[in-house]
């Protein structure tokens, strides 16, 4: 076997080998074995007939296609291994050329190299957008709908009235809706079915039907539909109005939780809205810095990393299309993108990902963040809880999963209070200064996302 070699910049290796012909012919021969014990040849028990006959029989390419298949993920192991290399995931593979001599071209890439810019002179100066008193007043409304009761009425419909209707829609002749006893909420906001049908309702009375026309709004999911006017015919079968409690100390007490008046609930709401706030500044922050950091980092990785996550997540979203009985590449045309477009802008997106990764990872390096067994143990019993996607923590692998998210949590938990300079006791002005380069480790980079 003879191997050379072309190292890139990009931590990608190269290795272009040439088969011995000996052992070429040797997996030859071991492919002609196979084949005879699968197929029947005239004249010859299976496994018995000598190679020439197999390889008329079945065709010499068909049968260095067999040795191949065998030979080529052989030799290149035993290549990666005689240059040293310390692979992530699996090679890109090619046959170059089958005749006269196999040749084989493997991209290989390596643990990507990251150098993390001055992240230590980040700053942000932002303030949590306050809570006002019309803020409270909305939430408590929200509150106050949320113990609302529904009463039958006879009378003419209202808007914000529940209406138990019959309903029928059709697009030049074509069926749109065919509904019977359905309840519909009625109100200026509700543009189900076509933007203006809630106020087509208005002043009906119980056992009246009306028929009028509305144009489907430009988006309408059924696209041969959007923008057409649709013929709708509503009878009204029943009318509930809606009942709101009084905003007073009942209506607190009448909610879980530990306010017995109504200005203790006020002042709950004010702390509730503040910390949402305050999470959500948070959150935007830790972005802002990340994508600050990714900028500014040296990062080395190699395209044939970012190819196989772009094909993996291309799979991913194909499984997931198809248990909804969907095709992607319909999905993609509704876009209305082309399929290299949808796979360039995925590509763009997997780069990116991988790359915050990458920066998460070094950053949880440079601090020397640690997360517990405790932790781990805790993070999974709320992943576990009901209502949460089910996913079996029970391996080693996704334990380890768990903790690299934690990790990458609290690096980003790291940064915000130095971008904020708040006062950490995990961290001193010397270790956050610093940069840093290493390689990363290969399972932490195609697995995890954030």
């Amino acid at each position: 076997m003879k191997i050379s070699r072309e190292d890139t910049p990009d931590r990608q290796v190269a290795l272009h080998i040439e088969v011995d012909e000996d052992r070429l012919d040797d997996y030859m021969r071991r492919a002609s074995q196979r084949v005879s014990q699968r197929v029947s040849i005239p004249g010859f028990r299976k496994g018995k007939a000598p190679r020439a006959i197999v390889e008329r029989f079945a065709g010499r390419d068909y049968l260095l296609d067999q040795a191949l298949e065998a030979l080529v993920p052989t030799l290149v192991g035993e290549a990666i291994e005689e240059q040293g290399l310390d692979p992530v995931g699996l090679p890109q593979v090619i046959v170059r050329e089958r005749e006269p001599v196999v040749k084989v071209d493997a991209i290989i890439a390596l643990s990507p190299e990251v150098k993390l810019g001055d992240y230590a002179s980040i700053r942000f100066d932002d303030e949590p957008e306050a809570v006002t008193d019309s803020d409270v007043r909305e939430s408590l409304e929200q509150l106050r709908n949320s113990q609302a009761t529904w009463e039958p009425v006879e009378r003419a419909l209202e808007s914000g009235d529940l209406a138990t209707i019959t309903l029928q829609g059709h697009v030049a002749g074509k069926p749109l809706l065919d509904l019977n006893d359905v309840e519909f909420l009625t109100g200026e906001e509700n543009a189900i079915p076509a933007p203006g049908f809630s106020e087509e309702l208005v002043g009906m009375q119980i056992g009246e039907t009306r028929e009028f026309t509305l144009a489907l709004a430009e988006d309408y999911p059924a696209r041969d539909m959007a923008g057409k006017d649709a013929k709708f015919s509503v009878t009204v079968n029943g009318l509930k109005q809606k009942n709101l409690p009084p905003v007073d100390d009942d209506l607190a007490k009448s909610l879980a939780g530990d306010s017995d008046t109504l200005e203790e609930l006020q002042a709950h709401i004010r702390r509730m809205l503040e910390s949402r706030s305050e999470e959500a500044l948070n959150q935007s922050l830790q972005q802002r810095i990340l994508d600050v950091m990714v900028d500014d980092a040296d990062i080395r990785m190699a395209p044939v990393l970012v190819k196989q996550e772009t094909q993996r997540t291309l799979r991913e979203r194909r499984e997931a299309l198809e248990r909804d009985n969907l095709n992607l590449e319909r999905y993609i045309h509704a876009t209305g993108m082309t399929v290299d477009q949808y796979v360039s802008q995925l590509e763009t997106e997997v780069s990116r990902r991988l790359r915050q990764t990458l920066v998460m990872d070094e950053l949880a390096e440079a601090e020397n963040v640690e997360v517990t067994d405790g932790e781990v143990s805790a993070e999974i019993e709320k992943l576990s809880l009901p209502g949460q996607e089910e996913t079996d923590f029970s391996s080693d692998a996704a334990r380890d999963a768990v903790r690299r998210a934690l990790m990458r949590r609290g690096a980003l938990d790291r940064a915000l209070k130095l971008a904020r300079q708040e006062k950490s006791p995990i961290w001193t002005p010397a270790d956050a200064g610093r940069q840093t380069g290493r390689q990363t480790e290969s399972k932490q980079v195609i697995t995890m996302e954030t």
